[in-house]
């Protein structure tokens, strides 16, 4: 009985310990991925709650253009971002015209608003320079 067991035992133990062989083949190729990254925008509201139509416009295109200035700079396109300066330079003149027709929490809430974004404007148009 004993020696049953051994046996058994033994086989057991050769068949686990049993090598199993496959064959791994590889292709190699030329393709290449290019991976490109997103610039990553601040989370800033897009459009703001204000008495007057013409501010809350005047805000939007401020943001647009300051949205194409952060995807210039990601991008390293040094004359977009200064094709870019002429137009933020032309709507820093009309800030002033736009708060004027604001009052109380809506002129705070423009001048918030507009304060961020300017300093983020001048901080890359800075850097490019």
């Amino acid at each position: 009985m004993k020696q049953l067991l051994i046996i058994l035992l033994a086989a057991i133990s050769i068949t686990a310990c049993k090598k199993n062989e496959t064959t791994q083949t590889t292709v190699n190729t030329t393709d290449s991925i290019k991976v490109e990254e997103a610039p990553v925008i601040a989370e800033q509201p897009k459009l703001i709650e204000l008495a007057d139509q013409d501010a809350v416009t005047y805000a939007t295109e401020y943001d647009d253009v300051l949205n194409a200035i952060v995807l210039a700079d990601a991008k390293n396109d040094k004359a977009e971002i200064m094709k870019l300066k002429a137009k933020i330079t032309e709507l820093d003149k009309k800030k002033d015209e736009m708060g004027a027709k604001l009052t109380g929490k809506d002129l705070d809430t423009y001048n918030g608003f507009l304060e961020k974004r300017m300093s983020t404007a001048q901080r890359i148009i800075s850097k490019q320079e």
